[in-house]
């Protein structure tokens, strides 16, 4: 039986004057799915199938779409056979990455490979753009001075999550998977949660393709995403699932650690990169992974970016990378303000991520929209993301001792919906309901009157679009009403 592969993706990293000393030349290889994982999130998402929210394992997910036993070890074989080595593979056997340390395979590869691998049915090899890592979507206050930065009980309180805490749902039982790229200072977090007297969440770190090593600007970004999700939803589990290498292969691997983990159904991504920057083949790659989290009841939560409508930082109208992808949750950002009777009254920030996708059509759940919004068009939602409206956090950056500092942009927006669904995630589970699954089509679908009920309208702002009444390319659908929107997801 031949053995199908739909892509494979070559990430060439920089190689050194000396051929001895390269870097090896990793790839990834992605399978033929058996049956497609746009069946299986259909089956989920349709409330008049059998399978409707009873979402898949990983091992179903192999079954039912992975190669055969003989195929997978064929590939194998076949690696081992062409001096390249098996770096990591999935429970679902949908992916593989591999590398080589010979220092001529970056010569020879597409030759190799189209040879050897032309019995299993190799359909592309492309070269990955060796200069697109992801970057975290943070900003820090410009503010000098003692700290100014918006409280944890502030927040709680603006945005309406102190009845949901009231009635005892704190995120208890729920998991929380951070994706995240290079080391951090893990002793952060107790004194973060110590400090503001908030109870600790339990936080654990998955390694998965080696150990990171500390970047201060990266553990900045995973500092922030563990501790405003914690902040959220004090009774969850937060697993960090740091990735060692910050590549495609690297972003693959994470999500495959992820879902392979299975524990967590909520996962904050607060990276971004240029969308146009992401090759077709990796795009491809990620795609088949955001589709099998539907499968599986995940929801991913991404900060939209931080340069309004220059997602590329070029001066052009460009998305961000992945939060213009039609199967997460964008999330935009706002600038906080509470008007004269103490109310939350934000206006969109003008750093807010958002626009329209090059790569996407539009989704089935905004086929409402209307021109401009002729393709994907994000952010979904939107939460406090202004550095000058900023959140404290507690982190090492550029002292080397932990302190408060004040950050912002939608890195700080994303981990606090994050926080959000873990208490939603609870709250169902306390009202013996199923797991929601993908909440874009139940937002999109929410008519009028409870949209007005369940989310701040952001109708002031501009990052290069207006923010408008119902949704925009500022903010979304807006900022919640946190209890709100919780009572009225808990009973879908």
């Amino acid at each position: 039986m031949m053995l199908k592969i739909t892509s494979i993706t070559a990430l060439f990293l920089m190689f050194l004057s000396s051929p001895s000393h390269a870097t090896p030349t990793r790839l990834v290889i992605r399978m033929n799915e058996k049956t497609p994982i746009e069946n299986l999130v259909a089956a989920v998402s349709n409330p008049r199938s059998p399978r409707y929210r009873k979402f898949y394992t990983a091992d179903e997910i192999r079954t039912l779409t992975g190669p055969s036993d003989e195929d997978y070890a064929a590939l194998l074989q076949k690696l081992k056979h062409k001096h390249l080595t098996l770096v990591s593979e999935t429970k679902t056997r949908l992916f593989v990455v591999a590398e080589s340390n010979d220092s001529k395979v970056h010569e020879q590869l597409r030759a190799t490979l189209k040879s050897g691998f032309s019995n299993l049915g190799v359909a592309s090899i492309t070269l990955a753009n060796p200069n697109r890592k992801m970057r975290p979507l943070y900003r820090i206050s410009s503010t000098k001075g003692p700290i100014t930065a918006l409280s944890a009980s502030d927040i709680k309180k603006a945005y309406e999550f102190n009845p949901i805490y009231a009635a005892g749902i704190t995120g208890d039982g729920q998991h929380l998977a951070v994706a995240s790229y290079d080391g951090y200072h893990a002793e952060d977090f107790a004194s973060y949660f110590n400090q503001s007297r908030i109870p600790a969440p339990k936080i654990d770190q998955v390694m998965f393709n080696g150990t990171p090593e500390i970047n201060e600007t990266s553990a900045v970004e995973t500092e922030m995403d563990v501790e405003l999700s914690g902040m959220i939803a004090p009774g969850a589990q937060i697993h960090v699932f740091a990735s060692a290498i910050n590549d495609d292969p690297g972003e693959v691997e994470m999500f495959n650690a992820i879902l392979d983990d299975g524990r967590s159904k909520v996962v904050n991504y607060s990276w971004g990169t240029c969308e146009s920057d992401t090759t077709s083949d990796h795009q491809k790659d990620m795609d088949r992974l955001y589709l099998r989290a539907i499968a599986q009841g995940v929801n991913i939560f991404v900060a939209s970016g931080d340069t309004g409508i220059d997602g590329c930082r070029n001066g052009t109208h460009s998305a961000t990378w992945p939060g213009s992808q039609p199967n997460i949750i964008s999330v935009g950002g706002t600038t906080f303000k509470l008007d004269s009777a103490n109310s939350l009254n934000e206006t969109g920030w003008k750093g807010s991520g958002g626009g329209v996708s090059d790569f996407y059509k539009l989704p089935d759940y905004q086929s409402t929209f209307q021109s401009p919004y002729k393709r994907r068009s994000f952010p979904d939602v939107a939460f406090n993301a202004d550095p000058k409206t900023g959140q404290a956090i507690w982190t090492q950056y550029k002292t080397g001792t932990g302190h408060w500092m004040t950050a912002g942009g939608t890195s700080m927006a994303a981990p606090q919906w994050s926080g959000f669904m873990l208490l939603l995630q609870d709250a169902r589970a306390k009202n013996a309901k199923k797991d929601l699954g993908f909440l874009n089509p139940i937002l999109y679908s929410m008519n009028a009157e409870s949209l007005l009920n369940t989310f701040h309208d952001i109708t002031q702002g501009n990052n290069g679009y207006d923010a408008q009444v119902g949704w925009d390319a500022v903010s979304g659908l807006g900022s919640l009403h946190a209890s709100k929107l919780l009572e009225y997801l808990r009973d879908q």
